[in-house]
């Protein structure tokens, strides 16, 4: 029996992640330069943003996610999906609250084993930055590195272009429902709706 593609590998779709693996070359640009500005260097810390709850909601990172994930070998995939597990049944005892800290299923012993596949958040993480009208602050590691604070990294125009992207590819889908998921809750989803049906 022929099993039908997962979504992110879908022919037709293929464009809409080229151009989100283009946007996310353009992030990882002005976060360098912004980084670069400011004297800043991530080596990884202690606070570890990947300990930080985020919630991501684009179908475009999920798919992106998904590819990335389907290119590493069984093994390390199963590790994976263990951890994620892991991640979520302590992520629903926390009552999601926002102080919960609990390392992402992606870092393995300090590194990320989806790096280029990660979503927007953990590329723009840590630099003060401007959206709009609004400000927000970077992490504490920048401030404690920093002696001199540059101008801002500006997300304004990054996020409208993932906006616009996001809204092409729901159109292609007609797909208006919502998304609000961590990356534990991603790798989940796939694994009980694609990777146990196809091992």
């Amino acid at each position: 029996m022929i099993q039908p593609l997962p979504a992110w590998q879908d022919p037709e779709l293929a464009p809409f992640l080229e151009k989100l693996e283009q946007l996310f070359a353009k992030m990882d640009d002005a976060y360098d330069t912004a980084a670069k500005e400011n004297g800043f260097v991530c080596n990884g810390c202690d606070e570890s943003c990947c300990k930080t709850l985020f919630y991501h909601h684009t179908f475009l990172e999920f798919f992106y996610v998904a590819q990335g994930l389907h290119k590493l070998d069984a093994a390390a995939r199963n590790e994976i999906f263990q951890r994620a597990g892991r991640y979520v049944m302590a992520q629903s005892d926390a009552a999601v609250n926002r102080n919960f800290r609990k390392m992402c299923p992606l870092n393995r012993e300090g590194r990320c084993q989806l790096y280029a596949y990660r979503p927007m958040i953990c590329r723009l993480h840590g630099i003060p930055y401007t959206l709009s009208n609004r400000e927000g602050p970077g992490c504490d590691p920048f401030y404690q590195s920093t002696v001199k604070i540059a101008p801002h990294l500006d997300r304004t125009a990054l996020y409208r272009e993932l906006a616009l992207l996001e809204k092409k590819l729901r159109d292609h889908l007609r797909d208006r429902s919502k998304l609000k998921l961590t990356i534990a809750e991603m790798i989940v989803a796939l694994k009980e709706e694609w990777y146990d049906e196809n091992p």
